[in-house]
């Protein structure tokens, strides 16, 4: 049963360069107790599908399509009801924690504020709460670290707190928008581990947005990859792995040190022209005239959608 789709969103900004489109009628769907990890470059517009999601989207934001909800299009809902399911039905892991955090505050005053905002939590309760949770964390003095700051703590132990709160009121659905950038191999190792853990043990679903394929691939059961604010190609994540479709998907993969690292030639196009045609045509080593001119549909291929006319 699907618990969050989305259908055909566009989202576009206007700006004094002209109209950005950051996302061009994406669709896709997340089951229950299912991972779905969005990959592709930075500035795809990864990010932008997680923000509208929850509504985040600054004001010179232009949006259209349907998110559903657990039935519910988010994009209809009143603000008060929106509010109501940040952090208890959905909640956001933001990829840098040095801003997701505020420096003024203790950590165990934010990670308990879903019990206060959301069940009317005392202060004394939210931070017994705090205790609890950042213990699940593997913090190793948690009655300590709750009167700690943002400052004295590292990136990978402040992206645990943030963790840490996100989790706090058991979510249906986690969103993790690139919770490991910026830390290093081994701490993304103990992320990723407790991150998987918690949705297990929580029975929640999660939506995954990372440029790191290795982290995608040790968690998720789907990978969905995104260019140029569309879908190119949705798969099962061992069968992406073993074998990419897309030829921008398999640029990705070669691009991996195991791979050879052979990086994709050219830059992605601009979101503010329109670019006729296939959007990876300018980088495709398989474009024909076809390519040029017409765009893609996305195509079912042997349990994947897959935008290119190879497949046609």
């Amino acid at each position: 049963m699907s618990l969050l789709t989305i259908e055909r969103l566009n989202v576009a900004f206007a700006t004094r360069q002209g109209r950005v489109k950051a996302v061009k009628n994406v669709s896709m769907s997340i089951s229950n107790q299912e991972t779905l990890a969005l990959i592709g470059e930075t500035g795809c517009g990864k990010s932008i599908v997680a923000q509208s999601i929850l509504r985040l989207l600054p004001t010179n934001a232009q949006i259209n399509g349907r998110i559903l909800f657990q039935g519910r299009d988010l994009l209809l809902v009143d603000e008060k009801t929106m509010a109501s399911i940040r952090g208890k039905e959905i909640a956001i892991i933001f990829q840098n924690p040095s801003l997701a955090l505020n420096p003024v505050y203790t950590i165990g005053w934010q990670v308990g504020e879903p019990f206060r905002i959301h069940q009317g939590a005392k202060r004394s309760q939210s931070i017994q709460e705090s205790v609890r949770l950042l213990s699940y964390m593997k913090f190793d003095k948690p009655e300590s670290a709750v009167k700690m700051y943002p400052f004295e703590f590292s990136g990978g132990m402040n992206q645990r707190a943030l963790i840490a709160s996100a989790l706090a009121l058991h979510p249906n659905l986690i969103i993790a928008d690139e919770p490991t950038r910026g830390l290093d191999r081994k701490v993304i190792q103990q992320i990723i581990e407790q991150l998987d853990r918690a949705r297990k043990i929580h029975s929640s679903s999660m939506l995954i947005i990372t440029h790191d394929l290795s982290v995608a691939r040790s968690i998720s059961d789907w990978i969905m990859v995104m260019y140029a604010g569309e879908i190119v190609e949705r798969a099962p994540t061992r069968d992406f792995f073993q074998s990419p479709f897309h030829p921008y998907a398999q640029g990705l993969l070669g691009s991996l040190p195991e791979n050879g690292f052979h990086p994709i030639s050219g830059q992605s196009p601009s979101m503010i022209e329109n670019l006729q045609g296939c959007q990876f045509h300018p980088r495709c080593k398989w474009a024909k005239e076809r390519c040029l001119s017409e765009k893609p549909e996305l195509l079912s291929v042997n349990r994947r959608l897959i935008r290119c006319f190879l497949y046609d």
